[in-house]
């Protein structure tokens, strides 16, 4: 869903973005939700648990790389560290694609 909204979506702002970054960077973030689960932004404030959810996304990320040649794991952590931090154009794309998903989601 997050990298249709990327495709979708990415013409449609003001901002400038890479969207093949865009695209990795959502990939990414999926990959980690895929063994933690995916915890809806509301609920990570009212459960006040951001930082355990970065650490358990980060330690599974570190699993799943594992496999991955050095200079690609790191590469695909730098990105993630990147929408996390929520500091480029393409990082605040990213993590505004996900804030969309979640009231998609909750509307389906």
């Amino acid at each position: 869903m997050l990298s249709l909204l990327a495709m979708v979506l990415a013409g449609q702002i003001k901002t400038k973005v890479d969207l093949l970054k865009v695209m990795k960077m959502v990939t990414i973030h999926d990959l980690a939700e895929a063994i933690t689960g995916d915890i809806p932004a509301y609920e990570v404030s009212k459960r006040n648990i951001r930082k355990n959810k970065y650490k358990a996304e980060k330690k599974a990320l570190k699993e799943i790389f594992k496999t991955l040649p050095a200079a690609q794991a790191k590469e695909m952590m730098k990105l993630w560290e990147e929408m996390e931090m929520k500091k480029t154009p393409e990082a605040k794309f990213s993590q505004a694609l996900d804030k969309i998903e979640v009231v998609m989601q909750h509307n389906l």
